[in-house]
């Protein structure tokens, strides 16, 4: 994964890759600045969805199907612009409604704990 600069829409995408076949898979466009963070969150959903996140300087978190590139949540952040992003995925034994942790760090130097639900949204669990 690849996360690109942009303004004002433009080139502001991330971009799925193969490696061993170097070509381009899939690009999710829809943040309004540079994306700073991005991450494959698998094919483990009880769905069997496989998403991606992104996280961007226009103060955002997208989750994306990574199928269709089709943008399925749009996370709004008061804090201010994200600089930093790191998930942290639970294991199957410990997995009840969330599936992931998402550690967010902000420019006004805010850091975010934010548990991802089966429903594909963000809960605060800790923000200091």
């Amino acid at each position: 994964m690849s996360g690109h600069n942009g303004f004002a829409g433009e080139g502001a995408w991330a971009k799925t890759w193969d490696v061993r076949m170097q070509k381009h898979l899939n690009t999710f466009a829809g943040h309004q600045f540079t994306i700073y963070n991005c991450a494959f969150l698998g094919a483990n959903r009880r769905d069997g969805r496989s998403l991606i996140i992104t996280a961007s300087n226009d103060c955002t978190v997208k989750l994306w199907d990574a199928a269709t590139e089709e943008c399925v949540q749009t996370n709004f952040f008061n804090a201010g612009r994200i600089t930093s992003m790191s998930v942290v995925q639970k294991t199957a034994e410990k997995c009840n409604e969330e599936e992931a942790d998402v550690y967010l760090g902000f420019l006004s130097g805010m850091v975010g704990v934010y548990s991802l639900t089966d429903a594909m949204e963000l809960h605060p669990l800790v923000e200091y």
